[in-house]
């Protein structure tokens, strides 16, 4: 949590104008996957490695962890608050898409 949470402020903390927020799913033949392996491999065999906006992730199995949550808050403080991102958001993005985000 420690690593996502940094990322997260990261973005936040960026002049970044959009970020997207994804589940990491590991994917074999990467370092990743072999530490996902010796972490929980039972957790990882249930991971679909083809989704990466599935409600059941590794991550979750594994640590317990409810990613949704971590995904909408993260999407909650980059978006909502830092109106300072609010001008150049508007004036990039379609409305339509700006409203299938939040759904």
């Amino acid at each position: 949590m420690e690593e996502i949470n940094a990322t997260i402020d990261y973005a936040v903390r960026s002049d970044l104008a959009q970020a997207y927020f994804f589940n990491v799913v590991p994917q074999p033949g990467t370092p990743l996957y072999d530490l996902a392996m010796q972490e929980n491999a039972a957790a990882l065999e249930a991971q679909t490695l083809q989704e990466y906006n599935a409600n059941r992730t590794w991550y979750a199995a594994a640590h317990g962890v409810d990613m949704r949550k971590v995904i909408k808050r993260a999407y909650f403080r980059f978006y909502f608050l830092a109106p300072r991102r609010w001008p150049r958001l508007f004036k990039m993005m379609p409305w339509r898409n700006f409203a299938e985000e939040f759904l």
